[in-house]
C-alpha cells in the first residue's frame, strides 16, 4: 500500500500516523492487506506467506487464496484478535424510512461471454482438522428479535418479522427466473444429510412431544423427484384450498396414518414384523371396476375384513 493516498480535495495525508480529524479517504489504488495478512509479499506466485497461506498449501491447495485477492484480512497473533472482520450498520441515522440498510453488501459479475468460468457472490470455508479438534461452521446467522414473536406464512410476509436467510432472486432488476434459490451439491465430499432441524428448532415441539412446522409452503407447490434424465417421477403436492377439507400423513406408534381436518385418524397402516402379504389397491380404467385384493410371498392369501366388538361385515 503507497504510504499517501488521494482524499477528498487537493489534500493528501501520511495514513499512519498523519490522517487529519474528519479526513475522508476515498481511494487506495492498491492491494490491502491487513493484520496477519500483511505478512504475505502478495506475489504470484508468494515467497512470503502469512499463516492462512501456508495453512492452504500445507493441505493441498495449490496457491492460497489471498495471492489472488485485492484485499485481505487475518487475525493476527494477539490472543484478543477473534474476529477477523466486523461490518454493523443501523437505522436510527437513515433520513427516512424509504430504501434499506445494509451491513455488508458483495457482488459479483459474469461478464465475460467467452467463457463458463463459475463466479461466486460470497464464499465460504471451515476447516476441522482433525477428530480432537471443535465444532465447524461455515456461516451462521442470527436474528436477534427482542420484540414479539411475528408470524410469517407463504402469502403473509410481515413487516416486522425477523429471518435469519431471505433469499429473493432478481435483485429488481433481473429479467429470466433463476435456476434454484438452494441448490446443495457436492464438492469433493458429500454432505450427510441435506438439511436438519435440530429437535427444538422450531416452534411448538421440542422434538418429543408438540408440534411444529418445519417447512411451510404454499398451495399447489409440490416436492418433486426426478431421474437422471430429469424428468420427473414422483411429487407430494397439497392442492386443497378449504382448511375444513385438510388431510394429512403422520407416522405415530400405530403405524403410518392419514389424518383429517383436526388430525383426526381416517386411515391407519399398522406395520407387522417380517411381513410377506399385503393389500393390493388398484384404480380402474373406464368400464373396468377398482380391485382391492391381497397379494404377497404366499401362494393362497386370504383377505379378512375384522369389525369391532359386536359390529358387523
Amino acid at each position: 500500500m503507497p504510504e499517501y493516498v488521494d482524499i477528498d480535495g487537493p489534500l493528501t495525508t501520511n495514513l499512519i500516523s498523519n490522517a487529519p480529524e474528519n479526513a475522508v479517504v476515498n481511494r487506495v489504488n492498491d492491494r490491502l492487506l491487513i493484520g496477519g495478512a500483511a505478512a504475505n509479499d502478495a506475489a504470484y506466485p508468494n515467497v512470503e506467506k502469512d499463516w492462512f497461506t501456508r495453512h492452504e498449501v500445507c493441505n493441498g491447495r495449490a496457491n492460497g487464496i489471498i495471492v489472488s485477492s485485492q484485499s485481505a484480512v487475518l487475525t493476527s497473533e494477539s490472543p484478543g484478535a477473534r474476529v477477523a472482520l466486523v461490518a454493523a450498520a443501523q437505522t436510527a441515522t437513515v433520513s427516512s424510512d424509504t430504501g434499506y440498510v445494509q451491513s455488508l453488501s458483495f457482488s459479483a459479475v459474469q461478464n465475460r461471454t467467452s467463457s463458463l468460468i463459475p463466479i461466486t457472490a460470497g464464499y465460504a470455508e471451515g476447516w476441522r482438522m482433525d477428530d480432537e479438534a471443535g465444532s465447524v461452521i461455515c456461516l451462521e446467522l442470527d436474528p436477534i428479535n427482542l420484540g414479539d414473536y411475528r408470524e410469517i406464512s407463504p402469502f403473509a410476509q410481515d413487516a416486522k418479522q425477523s429471518v435469519a436467510l431471505q433469499l429473493a432472486a432478481g435483485g429488481e432488476v433481473g429479467e429470466a427466473d433463476a435456476s434454484a434459490a438452494i441448490n446443495i451439491r457436492a464438492n469433493g465430499t458429500k454432505f450427510g444429510k441435506g438439511i436438519v432441524f435440530g429437535n427444538d428448532s422450531i416452534r411448538g415441539s421440542d422434538g418429543v412431544s408438540g408440534q411444529g412446522e418445519a417447512i411451510a409452503f404454499a398451495t399447489h407447490h409440490a416436492m418433486g423427484w426426478r431421474n437422471a434424465a430429469g424428468e420427473q417421477t414422483g411429487v407430494i403436492m397439497g392442492q386443497t384450498a378449504n382448511v375444513d377439507n385438510r388431510t394429512g400423513v403422520g407416522f405415530i406408534d400405530l403405524g403410518c396414518v392419514i389424518l383429517g381436518p383436526t388430525n383426526n385418524v381416517l386411515v391407519v397402516f399398522r406395520p407387522v414384523p417380517d411381513v410377506a402379504n399385503y393389500l393390493d389397491v388398484r384404480a380402474g380404467q373406464a368400464g373396468h371396476a377398482v380391485e382391492i385384493g391381497v397379494t404377497g410371498a404366499d401362494d393362497d392369501v386370504s383377505l379378512r375384513l375384522r369389525p369391532q366388538g359386536e359390529g358387523t361385515v
